[in-house]
C-alpha cells in the first residue's frame, strides 16, 4: 500500500459527482459565497462572479437575501438592490442541477426587507416560489448522506418560511467568533458558526476561522453541522473595498491552513468566491476547499503490505491479545485494543468491499462487529461477520470504515478500546516496520 490516490476530484462543474454516495452530507468540504447575488451591486459588492460563474469554479452553497417588495423577491445586500431576484437565482441552479444530477448545493436565505416580517409578507411571497421548485429541494431529515441529496437544493432558511421544505435555523448568533444554535428545532442536531463579520481585528477574525476549522477537522460526527465564514468587512459596511481589504488577508490565511491540514471543514462561505482578482484569493480557496474531500475518495492502490495502526488523535497503537478490563466485563484475551505498542497488521486483498486487516495469525482478520463484551475482535476468520475495511485518505491521514458509514475509533470513554461507529478519534496513520522501530 502506498499513500497515492487511485481517483481524483473532476472540475468545479461536477466536483461532487465522485464522492461516494454514503458520506454524510456534514463530512463534505463545501466552498459558499457570502451574499452570493452581489456581482452588481452599486453598492456593496461581495463578489465579482454571477451565480452560474460562482457554480461553474465550484461554488456549492449560497448566502441569498431576498425581500418582499415583490412576488419574485428581489435580491438585496442591505438597502443595495442586486438585480437579481430569489426565482431567478433558484432557476439558476435548477438548470445546473438539470445537467449535472449528481451534485447538489445548499442555500441559507433570510428576509433582508427593512421591516423584517412586520408586514406579514414573508410566508406570502417566499412559499409560492420554493412551491415552484419543489421538484429540486430535498426535503430535510437528520443524518442526510450525499446519496440522499443528489440533484437538490438543501434550503436553510434563517427566517421561518412554514410549510415550506425549507429548514428553519435557530437563533443566529450575530457578529460571533463563534456560536451554537439548531437545524428544524431539533435538539439534537447542532449547527455551530462562525460569523465574525465586522472585522475590528484581524487577528480575531483568523483565530475564529481556524478554530472552528480545528473543530471540524477533529470532530467527524453527522448530527453536527459547521459553517465557517472568511467573509466580512474592516471599515464601512457596504464599501466594496472594505470586504475586498478582509478578504485579501482571510482568504489566503485560510488556503494556506488546509494545505497542511486534512479533514472537513463544513460550508466555508467567502467573498469573491471562485475569483482571485485583486489578491482576493477566492478561487484558490474554492480549489483548496474541494480538495479537502479528496480523502473521501482516495483510496490507497499498489501492492499489500505490513503496517502498524496508530490512532493520530490518541496517540495509542492498535494491538491485540491482551486483555481489555473493564468494570462491566470479563478479561478478553484476542479483543482488539489500543495501546503503547501496537502489533503488524496485513492490510491485503483489496476489492470492491475493502481491505482485510489480516492479524498473521493463520485466517484471522480483524472483524466489522461487536462480540462478547462489547468488543471487535482479531480473531475473526469469516463467520457472519464482514472482514472488509475501506481504507481512504492518505497514509499519514487514513480513514478506516465499513462502507464510508461506521468508521474505527478510539473510544472517548476508555482510550484502550477500539470501537467501529465512533465520531471522533477516527484518524488514522498507516506506519511501515522501519519506521516504527526508527
Amino acid at each position: 500500500i502506498v499513500g497515492t490516490m487511485s481517483s481524483a476530484l473532476a472540475d468545479g462543474t461536477n466536483w461532487m459527482t465522485s464522492l461516494p454516495d454514503n458520506v454524510y452530507i456534514t463530512q463534505l468540504s463545501i466552498p459558499g459565497a457570502h451574499d452570493a447575488a452581489s456581482k452588481n451591486a452599486t453598492l456593496g459588492a461581495t463578489q465579482t462572479l454571477s451565480l452560474s460563474d460562482q457554480w461553474n469554479a465550484g461554488v456549492r452553497a449560497f448566502d441569498l437575501r431576498p425581500t418582499t417588495g415583490s412576488t419574485d423577491a428581489p435580491i438585496k445586500h442591505g438597502s443595495t438592490s442586486t438585480g437579481v431576484t430569489f426565482r431567478e437565482a433558484l432557476n439558476v441552479f435548477k438548470t445546473k442541477l438539470a445537467a449535472t444530477p449528481g451534485e447538489f448545493c445548499v442555500i441559507i436565505f433570510r428576509n433582508e426587507s427593512d421591516n423584517g416580517q412586520e408586514d406579514g409578507k414573508w410566508g406570502q411571497i417566499i412559499k409560492p416560489i420554493l412551491d415552484s421548485f419543489d421538484d429540486y429541494i430535498v426535503e430535510w431529515t437528520p443524518n442526510l448522506r450525499l446519496g440522499d441529496v443528489r440533484g437538490k437544493m438543501l434550503l436553510l432558511a434563517r427566517d421561518e418560511v412554514a410549510g415550506s421544505k425549507a429548514v428553519t435555523v435557530g437563533a443566529w448568533a450575530d457578529n460571533s467568533t463563534g456560536a451554537q444554535t439548531v437545524l428544524g428545532g431539533d435538539e439534537t442536531f447542532h449547527v455551530h458558526q462562525q460569523d465574525y463579520y465586522h472585522v475590528t481585528n484581524s487577528s480575531t477574525k483568523t483565530s475564529a476561522i481556524q478554530a472552528m476549522l480545528e473543530e471540524s477537522m477533529n470532530i467527524h460526527c453527522p448530527n453536527r453541522m459547521y459553517i465557517n465564514n472568511t467573509a466580512g468587512y474592516t471599515g464601512t459596511f457596504g464599501v466594496t473595498s472594505s470586504y475586498r481589504s478582509n478578504a485579501q488577508n482571510t482568504n489566503p490565511f485560510t488556503t494556506n491552513y488546509l494545505s497542511s491540514h486534512s479533514g472537513p471543514t463544513g460550508i466555508m462561505f467567502m467573498d469573491f468566491a471562485g475569483s482571485n482578482s485583486n489578491s482576493t484569493g477566492g478561487l484558490d480557496l474554492v480549489n483548496a476547499l474541494i480538495a479537502q474531500n479528496n480523502d473521501l475518495v482516495a483510496n490507497f492502490s499498489g501492492d499489500a503490505g505490513e503496517y502498524f495502526l496508530q490512532n493520530v488523535e490518541s496517540g495509542l497503537w492498535l494491538q491485540g491479545y491482551q486483555a481489555i478490563v473493564g468494570a462491566d466485563r470479563a478479561r478478553w484475551n484476542t479483543a482488539a485494543n489500543m495501546g503503547s505498542y501496537g502489533r503488524p497488521f496485513l492490510i491485503q486483498n483489496p476489492d470492491a468491499d475493502g481491505w482485510t486487516l489480516n492479524t498473521q495469525a493463520g485466517d484471522e482478520k480483524l472483524g466489522c462487529e461487536y462480540g462478547d463484551g462489547g468488543l471487535l475482535y482479531l480473531d475473526w476468520n469469516g463467520g457472519g461477520c464482514p472482514t472488509r475495511w475501506k481504507i481512504t485518505g492518505t497514509k499519514d491521514n487514513a480513514y478506516i470504515s465499513i462502507n464510508h458509514d461506521r468508521w474505527l475509533s478510539v473510544d472517548n470513554g476508555n482510550p484502550n478500546m477500539l470501537i467501529k461507529d465512533g465520531t471522533t478519534r477516527n484518524t488514522w496513520r498507516l506506519v511501515t516496520r522501519d519506521e516504527r522501530l526508527a
